[in-house]
């Protein structure tokens, strides 16, 4: 636990200092999901909570730091599963537009209170409840995913309901449609 209080410390510092360089790369974003959800497996299984993915043929490609995207996508999710009950269910959902590619992970939770909300991605803060007073953490996970997301020129929305769940969606530019002749299933490939 330590260790990871002192990673992210480390990330936020790197963010706030400007000092973090991004490598942007092509890649599709179902490849960096699927190798997350591979990573989460264990957690979610010992937590009694699934994830799903929908994937589809048509992939988007976007250009960005791979690195980044996918600690973006474990701090989602680890949010997620530490605010998801047994039984519940964790949908990773995106999709492209002019705009650009939208990814979100949506949780059936506990969710957040309403005042708490517009102050989350603030290095430190934390929903005050008394379900997450008993969870470990520094308030620094959305801090870390916002400002990775800022760094891509993109945006992160909160959506968040109590005792029925979050939504945290990020917004980054530049997505291209890549069109596939093979389907993924996670982590499979398979002809189409």
């Amino acid at each position: 636990h330590l260790l990871s209080v002192v990673n992210d410390l480390l990330e936020m510092a790197k963010i706030e200092g400007g000092s973090m360089s991004l490598h942007k790369e092509a890649f599709p974003l179902s490849d960096i999901v699927l190798e997350v959800i591979a990573l989460m497996s264990g957690e979610a299984e010992k937590a009694g909570v699934k994830i799903k993915a929908p994937m589809n043929k048509d992939h988007v490609e976007l250009y960005a730091d791979r690195r980044a995207v996918k600690q973006i996508l474990i701090n989602l999710l680890s949010n997620a599963l530490k605010f998801s009950k047994s039984g519940g269910r964790i949908e990773v959902i995106s999709h492209h537009d002019n705009e650009g590619l939208h990814f979100s992970v949506k949780d059936q939770g506990i969710g957040i209170p309403e005042d708490i909300v517009p102050q989350l991605g603030k290095p430190f803060v934390q929903a005050e409840t008394d379900y997450n007073r008993s969870h470990e953490g520094t308030g620094l996970g959305l801090s870390i995913v916002k400002g990775l997301t800022e760094l891509h020129g993109g945006q992160m929305d909160i959506k968040s309901k109590e005792g029925k769940g979050t939504t945290v969606t990020i917004s980054l530019p530049h997505a291209e449609p890549v069109a596939h002749t093979e389907q993924m299933e996670y982590g499979q490939k398979k002809s189409a």
